[in-house]
């Protein structure tokens, strides 16, 4: 169980995350709802990868980043990651996701409902972002921040109940985290070496640590906090 929003208490949601590299075995373990609908699974994974690792290519063009190492060279099917689809529920008697950055590279999320919340930049305070029909959301992670020289910033958000007219009864969202490949290297937020691999596991030990630990280090936000040189409230 994960820390919540408000300092003490627990997340409240409802998580099924399908392991790309699972659904790409025929002897995978997988859910029988997910078995029973694996085309549609996997067209929809495979229409994720295609749509992030171009923006993947683009982004090392508008960077000129070296040929060896170009962000979409990191990304490749054929080698074992944490990529996800991950499938959300939110009840409405406690919706909550503590603030945290994305541990990977690219995440593609859709929602109808409201409830996510990104900080300004200009002031530092939590605001909603407008849930758009036939629009999804794209948010850059960590591992994507690291690669890039820390160019681009992995985006802060959390999720909250929404309350008068933006009140729904039950939130549900649909998440594609592209990670990149376990082996990979990089330099984390506190300039240590470690693996792909290595950084999300530690995020995950972040995300079940108290609300106190969580503020002893820099891991859970992705550094993102000390770049806007204030912290973020958790109210």
């Amino acid at each position: 169980t994960f820390t919540g929003v408000d300092k003490g208490s627990k997340e409240c949601f409802e998580h099924l995350a399908l392991a790309r590299d699972e659904l790409a075995y025929s002897d995978g373990v997988v859910p029988r709802a997910v078995e029973d609908q694996r085309e549609l699974f996997e067209r929809y994974l495979g229409l994720n990868e295609y749509a992030t690792t171009t923006i993947l290519s683009i982004l090392s063009d508008v960077f000129s980043v070296e040929e060896a190492e170009r962000f979409e060279r990191h990304h490749r099917a054929d080698e074992p990651s944490d990529t996800i689809l991950a499938m959300l529920s939110y009840p409405s008697n406690g919706t909550t996701h503590n603030k945290h950055t994305d541990i990977g590279s690219l995440t593609i999320l859709f929602s109808h409902e409201w409830g996510l919340q990104v900080v300004a930049p200009e002031t530092g305070k939590w605001e909603f972002v407008e849930p758009r029909p036939d629009h999804g959301i794209i948010n850059v992670g960590d591992v994507l921040r690291f690669l890039s020289g820390k160019k681009l910033n992995s985006c802060l958000h959390r999720v909250v109940r929404a309350t008068g007219k933006y009140e729904t009864p039950h939130r549900y969202s649909l998440a594609f985290l592209l990670r990149p490949e376990d082996t990979l290297r990089i330099a984390d937020v506190e300039d240590r070496a470690i693996s792909a691999k290595e950084w999300h596991d530690r995020k995950y030990e972040i995300y079940a640590a108290s609300h106190d630990e969580q503020e002893t280090n820099q891991v859970l936000t992705g550094g993102m906090e000390k770049l806007l040189a204030r912290p973020i409230a958790v109210a």
